[in-house]
């Protein structure tokens, strides 16, 4: 026989009148009552008998709150109607199951990516102490490798990740040791540095290899020392001169003593500027492409 349900929800003190009511107008047959809801999934609990003879059974052991369903009398329709039920309780608490590890998992790689960014702007933020001069270059341009953890976040973690490293680096630093450039060199070290890694990110997200990482970090060590000639030239250069009082004559004065085609600002930034950014990009990658796969390692816990 075809299985029938209904499910009623109820007081205690109306329990007999749906009963006689509903369930006695049927002919105890398979006929479907006048009204009823769809079945919901739910362990039976107990088997009542109703006055009619129809086996009926209570989804829900308090008083104030009964489902009544009505199912066919021959056992083999009667332990499909159970195990259906079953299954599909069985069902609903497997997905919740799945979706309460999922929030756990996302919550726990939520909180391990801002510990590792937290390390590798620290990392960073320590390299920024030790910095090198180089001949070609005035003495306020010095090397430093901060960038080193900086790319290897951005492969890691994604480009986003990489720029909240270089900013946080930045912060650091300033509460570390201040500033003596009127923030000029905390800014062109920040716009500099995202020049570099997040291109190279964005490269090296697409398909995780070794040639996409050698193309991502020649484009950002491209892209940097672009933007170098035309930030400096126009924004940094101006702004660092306005600080100290400074003509933009004395930068060419300064470019000149070290090679003596520098006439111009512009002659400045694009014989001594891109030289200077085109090495340090080229140092941060050799050092990056050394270490990354090492420490990819330990920040994927891989040991």
């Amino acid at each position: 026989m075809t299985a029938y349900f209904l499910l009623a929800f109820c007081s205690s003190s109306d329990y007999n009148r749906i009963a006689k009511n509903n369930i006695k107008r049927s002919s105890g047959r398979g006929a479907i009552p006048h009204w009823r809801y769809s079945p919901r999934p739910a362990v039976l609990q107990r088997l009542n008998r109703c006055n009619s003879g129809t086996n009926s059974y209570s989804l829900d052991g308090r008083r104030t709150n009964i489902r009544l369903c009505a199912v066919p009398r021959d056992p083999l329709s009667r332990g499909f109607f159970i195990s259906r039920i079953s299954g599909k309780k069985e069902n609903m608490d497997n997905n919740l199951a799945v979706k309460r590890r999922r929030v756990g998992a996302d919550q726990a790689t939520r909180t391990r990516l801002i510990i590792q960014i937290g390390m590798l702007a620290a990392v960073a933020t320590v390299l920024m102490l030790f910095e090198f001069p180089l001949p070609f270059a005035p003495s306020f341009y010095e090397l430093d490798f901060s960038e080193v953890p900086v790319l290897i976040g951005s492969f890691a973690m994604g480009p986003l990740a990489g720029g909240c490293i270089e900013l946080i680096k930045i912060l650091l630093n300033l509460v570390v040791n201040g500033t003596d450039t009127m923030f000029v060199g905390e800014l062109a070290n920040l716009l500099m540095g995202c020049a570099m890694v997040i291109p190279a990110g964005f490269i090296y997200r697409r398909h995780k290899t070794r040639k996409t990482a050698l193309a991502g970090m020649a484009a950002g060590t491209l892209c940097m020392a672009a933007a170098a000639v035309f930030v400096n030239a126009y924004m940094l250069l101006p702004a660092y001169g306005a600080a100290f009082h400074l003509e933009t004559s004395a930068f060419v004065a300064m470019g000149q003593a070290i090679i003596p085609a520098v006439d111009s600002l512009l002659k400045f930034c694009l014989l001594i500027v891109t030289p200077f950014n085109l090495v340090k990009g080229i140092a941060v990658s050799v050092i990056t492409l050394l270490l990354y796969k090492h420490i990819s390692r330990l920040l994927k816990g891989r040991g």
